[in-house]
């Protein structure tokens, strides 16, 4: 028998591979759902970015993943909010410049009566 916590981990590693298809698919209305309205990423730059940010990026139509990967390491649950460690990999073009890479990154879900939602990530490239 699944117990509670077992079924919030697994539900939040589904949202995750959704996020991951919705990734390689381009699939903005996808996208939106998961992300959080307050979600906040941090870039290798230092820059921080909201949702809208993100979904003005990928509207763009100059984004196309030929690889999205997410590979879990390690989740944590505190209540409603989910940590997860992983490794991720990317392959694809971002306006006209190729990408190849992979690098670890955190990310923050937040659980919410419509299911989980990506709160905050970052990655280290």
């Amino acid at each position: 028998m699944i117990d509670r916590f077992e079924h919030n981990q697994q539900e939040m590693l589904d949202t995750e591979q959704a996020w991951v298809q919705a990734h390689r698919q381009m699939d903005l209305q996808t996208i939106e759902k998961i992300v959080d309205d307050d979600y906040t990423q941090l870039k290798k730059d230092g820059a921080l970015i909201g949702k809208q940010a993100l979904l003005t990026d990928y509207s763009s139509g100059y984004r196309y993943w030929e690889i999205a990967e997410s590979k879990p390491i390690k989740v944590q649950l505190f209540g409603d909010i989910g940590l997860l460690f992983g490794k991720w990999r990317g392959k694809g073009q971002n306006h006209g410049e190729n990408f190849d890479y992979s690098a670890y990154f955190r990310a923050v879900y937040r659980k919410s009566h419509e299911g989980w939602r990506l709160l905050a990530d970052a990655s280290l490239a």
